[in-house]
């Protein structure tokens, strides 16, 4: 899509989404309250902007601001039908392609990850992806940096390579090695940990609104002082009245943490036991804590953590909604999401700094020597965090079927009344998700890139045949689009 000049974006059709987001009541009539312009001339290809921009009424004054992410793309998306072969090649996922296409395609790992995610969850095949993906990154790149640690000490290279204090060495290396990288386990960005973690924020948004934000809202409201580092305590600031309010916020906070585990989605738990039993398997002998840091490197470390330092981007500290008295309208800049304050930020950033600490079951030292007094409370809770580890793991019933929102009724009886060409387009449900989009966008991505790709290291096997549909799917695409303005400038001249 090609713009030309400002595009505007208008207040109508949003409060059933607003509404349905901040569970009000759909009673709330809709109302126009300006128009947003997004002047897409100075974008980048698949650049990415956030801005505050100003929301123009009708009689072209200010109606307040609204804080936009945009991201200016162009792609052409053919019928679904186009896609079935692309698609049975990445469905297929013992062949490893998903993790060749990561490691070939580095600097593009979050829009690969969210793009690939997008297109299993449509399918109902998310959670069987992410398990293949577990066991190639515990199974695969561990144990060839193993063996090629092992092999290349000198102590094996001794005369003495075959005797018994030879093989007692050996066997202390590999011990040391496995603790190594079990410590290390899922602590980098690689495809599994950026896939993972964005399925953990779709499938547990709500849990992790009923988990967090009541805490966090009332951590903002109350705005104790809870700065603990000497070097930046204000003038009369008592330390230990912050350390006394510290410690219970994160009392709080660990206790409703605690209450959550039987609560967690099924789809999550039954992902994180995978883990744990991969994890178990590669490195139990070795490293017995590995059934608790390889959890907690996901549920922890990769979902509760940031969200208490950043609530902002989890939604969870959002604003009051107001109803006008005289026509009970919700206006847009009456719904917000609060930037937490210079003091509330501290306070969370230190919350999740112990957080961390209890889910990596260590102490806080001579680096950050002034967290000390913290470690009392974290030795004391070590227990129960396996315990909520242990719960985490555990299945309980099959999951509930998911159920489609009331609110999606009517589109669902309209989409079933369409012949199949009319429902090309139509998001899948209840994710909202355009597959045939997503697979588009990939086939834009590894255009974008595979020139790169293969002067590094050339393409062989399922990397070449995926490349090979891609180049015929680019090629429809630029045929479609040809043809398509083709037709366009005869009617014009028409």
């Amino acid at each position: 899509m090609h713009v030309n000049g400002p595009t505007s974006i208008s207040g109508d059709g949003y409060t059933s989404a607003i509404c349905s987001s901040l569970s009000l009541s759909e009673d709330i009539l809709e109302t126009s309250v300006g128009k947003v312009e997004i002047d897409l001339e100075g974008f980048g290809p698949s650049e990415e902007r956030e801005a505050w921009l100003p929301i123009v009424d009708d009689g072209k004054g200010s109606s307040g601001d609204m804080m936009l992410r945009i991201r200016a793309e162009e792609t052409v998306v053919l019928m679904s039908e186009e896609y079935r072969q692309l698609s049975d090649l990445l469905h297929c996922f013992s062949n490893g392609l998903t993790v060749t296409l990561a490691r070939a395609l580095p600097l593009s790992l979050p829009r690969l990850s969210q793009m690939l995610l997008s297109i299993f969850q449509v399918s109902g095949r998310a959670g069987e992806w992410l398990m293949e993906l577990v066991e190639e990154e515990v199974d695969g790149v561990p144990r060839a940096v193993a063996n090629k640690r092992i092999g290349g000490s000198s102590r094996n290279a001794t005369k003495d390579s075959d005797g018994p204090g030879a093989r007692e060495l050996i066997v202390r290396d590999l011990g040391r090695s496995a603790t190594v990288e079990a410590n290390l386990l899922f602590r980098g960005n690689s495809l599994l940990t950026k896939a993972l973690e964005l399925y953990m924020s779709r499938i547990g948004k709500e849990y992790l609104e009923e988990t967090l934000r009541t805490k966090l809202k009332s951590i903002e409201e109350s705005n104790l002082d809870c700065e603990v580092d000497p070097s930046r305590l204000s003038a009369g600031s008592n330390l230990d009245k912050n350390w006394r309010n510290l410690v219970n916020l994160f009392r709080g906070i660990w206790s409703s943490i605690l209450d959550s585990a039987l609560r967690c989605p099924w789809e999550i738990r039954l992902i994180l036991r995978h883990v744990r039993s991969c994890a178990e398997d590669r490195w139990g002998k070795f490293q017995q804590t590995v059934s608790y840091s390889s959890v907690s490197g996901f549920i922890f470390l990769r979902f509760f953590c940031p969200a208490v330092l950043n609530p902002r981007l989890f939604g969870l500290l959002r604003g009051n909604v107001k109803k006008l008295p005289a026509l009970h309208l919700v206006t847009v800049t009456d719904v917000h999401v609060d930037q937490p304050s210079p003091r509330t930020q501290r306070t969370l950033t230190l919350v999740a700094k112990s957080l961390q600490g209890l889910a990596n079951m260590t102490k806080f030292g001579v680096k950050e020597s002034w967290m000390e007094p913290m470690n009392h409370f974290l030795s004391s809770r070590r227990q129960e965090f396996k315990d909520f580890v242990d719960s985490i793991c555990v299945l309980g019933p099959d999951p509930t079927p998911i159920t489609v929102p009331p609110a999606y009724a009517t589109p669902i009886t309209i989409l079933a009344r369409l012949p199949p060409t009319s429902r090309e387009g139509f998001p899948s449900l209840p994710h909202l998700i355009d597959a045939p989009r997503e697979l588009a966008g990939l086939v834009n991505l590894w255009m974008e890139k595979v020139a790169t790709v293969e002067a590094k290291q050339g393409l062989h096997g399922d990397l070449l045949a995926f490349h090979r549909i891609c180049v015929a799917l680019s090629r429809r695409s630029s045929d479609c689009l040809a043809k398509a303005e083709q037709t366009a400038r005869r009617a014009s001249l028409t």
